[in-house]
């Protein structure tokens, strides 16, 4: 990997050209499952790192999942994949035989938030898929396709979601406290310590913001 000094960008070289890493996850004790992004035409591709170097799969294809013909919009190796159809009209989420009962089970609970929310409609489901369709808009994981101002006129509208949920009676659901939050921020700190540069920064960074969310108020 190389790391150009304007920005905390990684690129990797695959066969002369260059592919942005746009995420990792620790994969085992002494490697990294890593999503290659190529810079000019936005195509996904997985691969893995250890101490022996990168391994890049081709564009969809995967040792354990069955990825169909597509855009692959996001690529964790043999965990999981999002392909948007060609017409653009659904979406895909593939992940191991006998793991899609837990993507449904996702839906379920998140449905409080229909209320305030566009929820996408499951089209069809199997025990290693669930397709959903498409919803209307722009994403807001993309921020440059807003202008300021459209951007904070998002970021109303979400908040007036979150208000409308809570108010139409989402209060008996789940609760993820700061507790359970900060438990979170500790288990993946623990999973990227092997891999910085300044493992003792990163713990106190982590510790001081579970420090702040135990500041926070208990939900009522």
């Amino acid at each position: 990997f190389t790391a150009p000094q304007t920005d905390l960008t990684l690129t990797v070289d695959l066969a002369g050209e260059k592919w942005l890493v746009n995420r990792a996850w620790r994969d085992g004790p002494d490697g990294l499952a890593v999503e290659l992004k190529h810079p000019d035409t936005g195509q996904i591709r997985a691969a893995r790192w250890n101490n022996d170097g990168l391994v890049a799969h081709a564009p969809g294809e995967d040792p354990r999942l069955a990825i169909p013909d597509g855009q692959v919009v996001s690529h964790r190796l043999r965990k999981r994949a999002v392909v948007r159809s060609a017409d653009g009209a659904s979406y895909i989420k593939i992940v191991r035989a006998g793991k899609a009962a837990g993507i449904l089970d996702g839906v379920a609970r998140a449905g409080a938030f229909a209320a305030g929310f566009r929820m996408p409609q499951i089209l069809a489901h199997t025990d290693s898929t669930v397709t959903f369709a498409a919803l209307e808009g722009r994403s807001m994981h993309v921020p440059d396709l807003f202008s300021p101002t459209e951007w904070e006129e998002a970021w109303a509208e979400v908040l007036g979601g979150l208000q409308k949920t809570w108010a139409a009676g989402s209060r008996g659901g789940p609760v993820h406290t700061a507790d359970l939050e900060s438990e979170v921020l500790r288990t993946w700190v623990e999973k990227a310590l092997a891999f910085v540069d300044a493992p003792g920064a990163l713990l106190e960074a982590a510790e001081n913001a579970c420090a702040g969310l135990a500041e926070l108020p208990e939900p009522e």
